[in-house]
């Protein structure tokens, strides 16, 4: 069965590109035009790898093209590939900054709405509680330290 969001990832990377061309700022500096243009071809490559069903690869192009240049249209992409890849929870962070971002046009704010109602049903919570905990003790999930904020209380994980 089709995942049902794959499609918005393409129509609207390729309908908002545009939003990736570099400022006339960055156009007169060198080293802010070179990173554009690697954000672009970054941004491309993975709209291409999406369109393969390649999400590994996609977020990885995603990812390092938004290290790059900050744009809702390569955050957006980036959280449709993590909801491919199972990881929600990051995804819905994006997701959530991206509800405010003033960056953002309607369209997007409007995908990014219908992309968060499919992904936060799905964003399991666990408790985590521990009895006679030492101060040296570290309780990992995951293979990542949780924080004694997180103890005893739901948290988000991807299922």
């Amino acid at each position: 069965m089709p995942k049902p969001f794959a499609r918005i990832v393409f129509t609207l990377a390729l309908v908002a590109s545009p939003l990736l061309s570099p400022s006339a700022h960055a156009q007169s500096s060198e080293p802010d035009a070179s990173r554009a243009a690697s954000a672009r071809s970054l941004f491309e490559e993975g709209v291409a790898l999406a369109e393969k069903a390649d999400w590994p690869g996609a977020e990885d192009r995603f990812r390092r093209a938004l290290s790059l240049r900050d744009s809702p249209v390569i955050a957006y992409n980036l959280a449709s590939a993590l909801n491919e890849l199972g990881k929600l929870v990051e995804a819905s962070e994006l997701l959530r900054k991206l509800e405010h971002d003033d960056k953002a046009d309607a369209a997007l704010k409007q995908s990014v709405t219908t992309l968060e109602a499919y992904i936060l049903p799905r964003i399991g919570r666990i408790t985590v509680t521990v009895r006679d905990q030492a101060a040296a003790d570290q309780v990992k999930l995951d293979g990542h330290a949780l924080l004694d904020a997180q103890l005893g209380v739901g948290i988000p994980i991807d299922p």
